[in-house]
């Protein structure tokens, strides 16, 4: 089921199984998720939170205040599932990451993940935030660098590439005349321009 995660993904999903655990839940809920990708502290999921002014630490207190008192903290050797909420989280990120034509599941689409099932408590907490679906898939796709991919050279130029593709088809549609047509040209060369060291 996870063949097609990056490093960071995984350990991400680690990290919502140690925060669950903690919380003495039986189960691995969609905050869990969201802890789990703040406490992975690299790549492209801090690059929206920063792009949003969102601090993580808030996003913890939002968490705290919405979730129900600890109880005693599971062992280690005790298996805790995902939730069927969760499932659909998983599933949303490996929507987002075919919707992208990307071929690896990282952060990036966990994230987007848990922002298409609307009525978790992570969207909540990110939506209140003023993090949205799209504004985060507008984000994701304009960010040049994808830290979160540890998984290979391969998969770095994948998701460059879809980058270039997406500012591509924005100038497409842009006023050829306008600033907008200017500014795209200027992010693709950029984003070309980070492409080329992963080529050499």
């Amino acid at each position: 089921m996870f063949e097609r995660y990056t490093e960071d993904a995984r350990r991400a999903l680690f990290f919502a199984r140690y925060e669950a655990s903690q919380r003495g839940n039986i189960s691995i809920e969609s905050e869990h998720l969201l802890l789990g990708l703040i406490r992975e502290a690299r790549g492209p999921v801090n690059a929206i939170l920063a792009h949003f002014q969102v601090m993580p630490l808030i996003l913890l207190r939002e968490i705290d205040a919405r979730r129900a008192p600890l109880k005693e903290r599971v062992p280690p050797s005790v298996e805790i599932p995902f939730s069927r909420e969760s499932k659909q989280v998983l599933d949303g990120a490996r929507v987002e990451a075919d919707r992208l034509r990307h071929t690896h599941i990282g952060t990036e689409h966990l994230f987007l993940g848990l922002l298409s099932d609307d009525k978790s408590v992570a969207a909540l907490v990110l939506n209140q935030q003023g993090i949205t679906l799209e504004a985060a898939r507008d984000q994701i796709a304009m960010q040049p660098a994808t830290a979160s991919l540890s998984s290979g050279t391969a998969a770095v130029v994948d998701s460059r590439l879809q980058v270039i593709k997406h500012l591509v088809r924005q100038l497409s549609r842009a006023d050829r005349n306008g600033s907008e047509a200017v500014e795209l040209v200027a992010r693709i060369h950029q984003a070309v321009d980070a492409l080329k060291p992963h080529l050499q």
